[in-house]
């Protein structure tokens, strides 16, 4: 299993994998071994990088960190998008490849950042064994990540990949169709596999009214994702309902650019800014909520929504909470699709202020009078069950390594289905 998001980073591609990871290796007759990057930031890293291996993973070092990442994008936004600013692991392929405990049967990559698949795809073809390619969000078509400074290269690099990988799988069915009708020939292998939630975390969270009326939101901000619209209609409602003043808190959790945490450390006696929280205390603030915010990236009217179709997996955490939720996202996103769908909330766009003032209102009024069926939330559906999206991959791959087994003959693997996922947290990687 090849990818660069795997702790001890944290992210939300992170928490994906870990999930993956966690139900596919605790199935029988199935071992999975890791390889992912750390970032130490040492220049050793880039003249003669460290590989630790132990149960779980085989780690190298990568010359990487916040500061470096921030120079690089800034100084060389081209190189930087291709495919992304840990595109330096792909040239580790040859060190991994020796390292690892043992030969594996397939290779699965997961991505973001694309680094990973692209790191996968060359261990794939050194060991001789088939790759599968996860891709979390769309890959070329998407102009919210770096890759759009280099198009060209990223679209080569994207034809070359879906050519090679045994089998594609997305996240969202809109981006399964959109990349089936752009690769036709590639369609049949091609999957929907959504973001999950840890059926274990799924545990029940009656409501109970608390002192204050919660709005919570966890998760980054910063560039067209931001604050600004709910604290807006929260000062809408004051103005309506100014007993609501001392009842209402809205709290952020996260990480925020430096314009949000100006915006959220304002003089505003109702908002909160924990910062960044660990997992468990980001699942613990979520669970105590009354209700839940989601903030997508802004997209204008009349843009493509299609390289904007991505599944926040923001939603599996919030899924499992069982609490409303307020979404702020674009007409026709897969957030708005996903929440009524399953009966989740409620869905405005980033300009429909007064309709979100409303909505907060009703929620707070519901609170005041104690209304537990309002809060009480069953959003959970077997769809998002990280257990069952392991199984069923855990067949495919089955199915993977069969078919390249008549093709090429057998494989001096060993016998169980093993996985390498390589997911660089934040980009993709170059070709080796």
């Amino acid at each position: 299993m090849v990818s660069l998001a795997f702790p001890p980073k944290q992210d939300a591609e992170v928490l994906q994998t870990v999930k993956l990871h966690k139900y596919l290796s605790a199935l029988p007759n199935t071992e999975v071994h890791v390889i992912t990057g750390t970032e130490s930031g040492s220049i050793r890293a880039l003249l003669k990088p460290e590989i630790s291996v132990d149960d779980i993973a085989t780690r190298f070092d990568l010359f990487s960190n916040r500061y470096i990442n921030y120079l690089w994008l800034r100084l060389f936004p081209a190189l930087a998008s291709r495919p992304d600013i840990k595109a330096a692991a792909i040239h580790r392929s040859e060190l991994i490849c020796k390292a690892l405990p043992w030969r594996p049967d397939v290779v699965v990559s997961r991505s973001y950042p694309i680094s990973s698949s692209l790191l996968g795809k060359s261990i794939a073809k050194r060991l001789g064994v088939p790759w599968v390619m996860q891709l979390s969000d769309p890959w070329s078509i998407s102009p919210l990540h770096p890759s759009g400074y280099d198009i060209e290269w990223n679209k080569k690099q994207e034809i070359a990949a879906i050519a090679e990988a045994s089998l594609i799988t997305f996240t969202s069915e809109r981006t399964l169709k959109r990349y089936q009708d752009l690769y036709p020939a590639a369609a049949r292998r091609m999957r929907y596999y959504p973001n999950t939630f840890d059926p274990d975390q799924a545990m029940p969270n009656p409501w109970n009214k608390g002192p204050e009326f919660s709005i919570v939101y966890a998760g980054t901000l910063g560039g067209s994702r931001r604050p600004d619209v709910l604290c807006e209609a929260v000062e809408r409602l004051f103005e309506r309902a100014p007993n609501a003043r001392d009842q209402l808190r809205l709290i952020f959790a996260g990480h925020a650019d430096r314009a949000t945490r100006r915006y959220l450390t304002q003089k505003r006696a109702y908002v909160r800014w924990l910062g960044p929280l660990s997992f468990p205390d980001s699942m613990k603030l979520i669970r105590s909520a009354d209700m839940l915010v989601l903030v997508d990236n802004f997209v204008s009217p009349g843009i493509d929504a299609g390289p904007y179709e991505f599944f926040p997996s923001k939603l599996l955490d919030y899924m499992v909470a069982q609490r409303p939720i307020l979404a702020i996202t674009s007409t026709g996103s897969i957030a708005r699709e996903i929440i009524g769908r399953h009966k989740l909330g409620s869905s405005y766009g980033h300009n429909e202020c007064y309709a979100v003032s409303e909505e907060i209102e009703k929620a707070w009024r519901e609170w005041q009078n104690g209304s537990s069926s309002f809060f009480q939330v069953d959003g959970q559906t077997e769809m998002y069950d990280a257990r069952r999206g392991a199984e069923r991959l855990r067949l495919e791959l089955e199915e993977v390594v069969q078919l390249s087994m008549e093709a090429n003959g057998p494989s001096t693997a060993q016998p169980s289905i093993c996985e390498i996922e390589s997911t660089v947290s934040g980009t993709e990687g170059q070709p080796s």
